[in-house]
């Protein structure tokens, strides 16, 4: 428990959050639960340290690209960015549990309503970012949020990237996604893909329901 942890900006210490605990920590940095000291609204921080022209950098330049003007309820909130000399952080809709753990909890044999319950939330979310022209590339259980009343939301825009749907020549990364959620044409190197890589990973994702592992689980 770190309640009296404060987010140093460039600027001073910022007294608008109160830390409360790290509820992620990865290759990129941690993310922690907070609450804003006025509104008492619980968010999430993602504290990432920044390193010039370093893959983490680049992810969060996309994930900060995609969330800023990105307004839809089954896609998580940035609220705020803030950036001092050696990290920045990321203010983002706290959201309690995630599609993973929810599958891990289901009883089977699974009613047909709760996958599609889920899987109508995410591909209108999806629908939503392929409308602005974003490829998620890494759909997943784990960066799909489920709240409390069962809203669905995506998070985790760290992969992702503008596609250009009038350029068929344009190439995009193909090591990108989940290797069990990654489309054959990703598998194969192709750089020439489209937005139905999403699309594969929302598959792999509705088998999930029934099977309680990935579809494609390997090593």
């Amino acid at each position: 428990m770190m309640s009296t942890s404060r987010l140093y900006t460039s600027e001073g210490y910022d007294d608008s959050y109160n830390i409360i605990s790290i509820i992620g920590r990865g290759a990129f940095g941690v993310v922690l639960k907070a609450t804003h000291f006025q509104s008492h609204e619980e968010v999430a921080i993602k504290r990432i340290p920044l390193k010039r022209n370093s893959r983490n950098e680049i992810a969060l330049i996309r994930e900060v690209f995609a969330l800023r003007n990105a307004y839809h309820k089954n896609v998580v909130r940035l609220f705020d960015v803030i950036l001092n000399t050696d990290t920045i952080s990321l203010i983002m809709e706290y959201v309690g549990s995630s599609l993973k753990l929810a599958i891990e909890d289901f009883n089977r044999p699974l009613n047909d309503e709760i996958p599609r319950y889920y899987m109508y939330q995410l591909f209108v979310g999806l629908d939503y970012l392929h409308s602005l022209n974003i490829m998620h590339r890494d759909l997943k259980p784990d960066n799909v949020l489920i709240t409390s009343t069962g809203l669905l939301k995506i998070t985790d825009f760290g992969q992702c990237c503008i596609y250009v749907s009038d350029d068929l020549n344009r190439n995009y990364d193909c090591q990108v996604a989940s290797r069990w959620y990654r489309a054959p044409e990703l598998l194969f190197g192709s750089t020439a893909y489209n937005p139905k890589v999403d699309e594969w990973a929302c598959g792999c994702i509705f088998t999930e329901f029934y099977n309680g592992t990935p579809l494609f689980a390997c090593h």
